[in-house]
């Protein structure tokens, strides 16, 4: 585990509430990284050790970069009127520590799990 404050929280049983910024920021991370590693699963002829897809070609890497630049697009638009509609301010400290933590997760498997955990088995 490479994420200090991560492994604190874990094994050190420092249980931190997050504020609605953060959770909000850690959700709209969540959506960006499983939908579009769903995308790449469809796209992509390979995959890794991990599960992850791989591109294999000029033309896989071009569909996964335009939909991961949608995606990237609409969480920012999401967070946007997210903080207009409750008059706050997802911080960058918040939005970055979101984003990393959720890059530990590493397999699509644990991106699914956690999807569920955070939306709901039937949301797709």
């Amino acid at each position: 585990m490479n994420n200090p404050e991560l492994f604190k929280k874990h094994y050190h049983c420092t249980f931190i509430i997050p504020t609605k910024e953060q959770e909000k920021s850690y959700e709209l991370w969540l959506h960006y990284y499983y939908h579009a590693e769903l995308y790449d699963q469809f796209i992509c002829s390979r995959v890794d050790e991990h599960g992850i897809a791989i591109p294999s070609s000029y033309e896989e890497n071009k569909l996964v970069n335009q939909n991961a630049r949608s995606l990237y697009n609409y969480i920012h638009l999401a967070k946007r009127e997210w903080e207009t509609e409750n008059k706050t301010i997802i911080s960058k400290e918040d939005w970055e520590s979101s984003r990393k933590e959720l890059m530990q997760l590493f397999t699509f498997k644990g991106l699914k799990e956690e999807y569920n955990r955070v939306f709901g088995e039937n949301k797709k």
